[in-house]
């Protein structure tokens, strides 16, 4: 069985403004490693 990953406060909040920013929510996922 997989094991999910907890991200913190303050990397949800630098994922939010790194999509706002590029516009797109897939590349940001893609960049940062993580799921859209």
């Amino acid at each position: 069985m997989k094991t999910r990953r907890q991200y913190d406060k303050e990397f949800k909040r630098m994922a939010v403004e790194l999509t706002d920013a590029k516009g797109s929510l897939k590349v940001t996922a893609d960049e940062l490693g993580i799921t859209p």
